[in-house]
Parts: C-alpha cells; sequence; structure tokens
C-alpha cells in the first residue's frame, strides 16, 4: 500500500510481510549512536513485523518501507499513535551505505506531511541520541524545537546515553 510518494525516485509503503526478507537485508553500517537494536536483526524480523502489523491494525503504529526505485533501503514510522491526543512519535533507520545524502529527512517530511493531513495528528515527536549528530539535524533541518535533553534515557552496550526530545506542532509545520 502506497502511503506517499517522495519524489521522482522514492516511495513510502506500508512494510508487509513480503518485505521481511529485505529487511533482514538491509546493512546497518555504523551504529555508534544508535538506539535501541537495529530493525533487520536474523531470526527477529518475523516476530518484529508481527507486532508492527498488529499495532497497525490497532491503529497505533505505522511502519513505512523507505523504497528507492522498488529496493527497501530503510523505514520511517509512526509510533504509539494517539489518536485522542492527536500525536505520535516519529522513528526512523535507513541502510548504511544510503546516508548522508538527504533521503532520511525528505522521508520524514513526508511522513509527517501524512500524519498531519491523513491522520489528523497534531504533535509529531522525535527522541535522539544527542551523539548521533546525523539524526538530531534531522529534526532541527524539518523546523522541531528541541524540548529538552533527556540525561541517561537509556542504555546502550557502552553505558547509558543522553537523548535529545523533539517536536514539531502542525501550527508550525512549513509543508515541507
Amino acid at each position: 500500500m502506497l502511503i506517499r510518494k517522495v519524489d521522482d525516485e522514492t516511495e513510502l509503503h506500508l512494510l508487509e510481510r513480503k518485505h521481511a526478507g529485505e529487511l533482514e537485508a538491509l546493512d546497518p553500517g555504523d551504529l555508534t549512536f544508535s538506539q535501541g537494536e537495529w530493525i533487520g536483526v536474523k531470526g527477529r524480523v518475523d516476530a518484529w513485523m508481527s507486532q508492527a502489523l498488529g499495532d497497525f491494525a490497532a491503529g497505533t503504529r505505522l511502519e513505512a518501507g523507505i523504497f528507492r526505485n522498488g529496493l527497501l533501503i530503510g523505514i520511517v514510522s509512526l509510533q504509539d499513535i494517539d489518536r485522542d491526543g492527536k500525536s505520535a512519535g516519529l522513528n526512523y533507520a535507513l541502510d548504511g551505505k544510503w546516508r548522508g545524502r538527504g533521503i532520511m529527512t525528505r522521508c520524514c517530511r513526508a511522513l509527517i506531511a501524512y500524519a498531519y493531513e491523513e491522520l489528523d495528528l497534531n504533535r509529531i515527536e522525535i527522541v535522539a541520541d544527542v551523539g548521533n549528530i546525523p539524526s538530531c539535524r534531522i529534526p532541527e533541518k524539518i523546523g522541531f524545537a528541541k524540548e529538552s535533553v533527556m540525561r541517561a534515557c537509556y542504555r546502550s552496550a557502552d553505558g547509558f546515553r543522553d537523548c535529545a526530545r523533539y517536536s514539531l506542532l502542525k501550527s508550525e509545520w512549513k509543508g515541507g
């Protein structure tokens, strides 16, 4: 299911079970500053996909595959969708060889437009490791406000990490 066309080469599609193998084949690249686990961990994709599809059916999550000329290269997602509170979190992950080209920023903009226009949300939030400069640049480029830094908000292999919390309200959205 097409969610949104991003540009002439890139589209966002709802991830489906048929994409599990492609998802598992994505190369995480350098994850030194990434939160949590890589999405395509071998042997865990089917369970992840089942949870994602169940959450989608419940209306609380939307996992969009980023397809570039038909090739799955990453995901961008709305998580913890709260229809009553009109809010959601935005997460993203991109195959290592596709980073640094502005693709993820454009895909985030497209999914934000979908969230405001189609889901009628009012607030989108991004939480990023403060040490992950490229990940923090995405909300900054789009116009998110940095609300806070949460100290030791998650534990990684090398210890506790701080995270920046960003938000963007529908009234602040410039449409891209």
